[in-house]
């Protein structure tokens, strides 16, 4: 623990962000680390619970939140880079909605623009074909030999194939990087832990690529909520979280248990039938801790129908004015 502080404290303050070829260079040098969300070792990582000035951090949340066409090597990387320093609120606030922004984006296909595609993907393999083809037709031009017209034959076979595979190549590397770029994202909400980001990694949780990533940020975010943020909060979150209890009960004890106590603070009425639903899935023979389970399903139950005698109250003296 001393030496890991150690090289905490003497990891160098983010003076100035990394520019975008040096984003690509560190893309292509830590691929590993920013997928499995690693920083190498304290001593060893160049960002780790780094401070970050405020011009740096300005530059690497632009490249999450206002590049009409960002790297998605870049987009990748920044994030990997914020979630290793050191941050504020506010600024953890920030990086967290440019986050689920990117997460979201995944889920619903995009990330990856029709110009993107175009000129990363579709352009080098048109260019590779046209050439052969030209290629091919100037050797019509050339003195008729057996090897002239073995290299055209050749040419006008092997060249489109060639201009399809570097098509499907680089098609395949957009998607991988897009896949990264949202990886990235939520392995810093994890690092981040800000309910706000409650629904988006909800969302995640239900991509194969995002789902082992999206459990360890839940757990690591669903603590940190509080009654006192009921009504701040998304006014969908109640039922994405239902939506999620449901989904990995029983599979995921740790997850239930935290999903369980989420909604004892700060649950709706909405959420009472979904909970009393996963009591009947419960089978205490085999799903860990199952007493505990039912005993803190109990207390949840018991606060969501007091919230829901509370709002009905509430309801009903705003509108007593009215027939008045």
């Amino acid at each position: 623990m001393a030496r890991l502080r150690m090289g905490e404290s003497q990891t160098p303050p983010i003076e100035q962000a990394p520019t975008l070829a040096e984003l690509h260079s560190l893309y292509t040098n830590n691929i590993e680390r920013i997928r499995h969300g690693t920083t190498g070792g304290a001593a060893k990582a160049q960002f780790h619970y780094a401070k970050v000035s405020p011009d740096a951090f300005e530059e690497l949340v632009d490249y999450l939140e206002h590049r009409e066409f960002p790297s998605l090597r870049a987009t990748a990387t920044s994030s990997w880079i914020l979630g290793q320093a050191r941050l504020s609120m506010g600024q953890s606030l920030r990086v967290g909605k440019a986050l689920c922004y990117i997460v979201q984006k995944r889920r619903r296909g995009l990330g990856v623009g029709l110009r993107k595609i175009v000129r990363s993907a579709l352009l080098p393999g048109v260019g590779i074909v046209g050439a052969g083809l030209l290629g091919g037709f100037a050797l019509n031009y050339a003195p008729i030999s057996v090897a002239s017209l073995f290299i055209q034959r050749a040419t006008l076979v092997f060249v489109p194939l060639l201009g399809f595979l570097t098509c499907v190549i680089r098609w395949h590397a957009l998607i991988s990087q897009r896949s990264d770029a949202a990886l990235s994202a939520v392995r810093t909400l994890q690092k981040c832990a800000i309910p706000e980001s409650l629904p988006c990694l909800c969302e995640a949780f239900f991509d194969p690529y995002l789902s082992k990533a999206a459990e360890k940020a839940l757990l690591s975010t669903l603590p940190q909520l509080t009654s006192e943020r009921y009504e701040r909060l998304d006014p969908n979150l109640t039922q994405n979280l239902c939506d999620l209890l449901l989904d990995c009960t029983p599979w995921h004890p740790p997850l239930v248990f935290a999903l369980v106590d989420a909604l004892e603070k700060v649950g709706t009425k909405d959420a009472i039938r979904p909970l009393q639903r996963v009591l009947a899935q419960i089978d205490k023979s085999t799903f860990p801790q199952a007493e505990g389970l039912w005993a803190l399903a109990g207390r949840a139950l018991e606060a969501l129908r007091e919230r829901a005698i509370t709002e009905e109250e509430r309801v009903i003296d705003t509108q007593e004015p009215e027939y008045r």
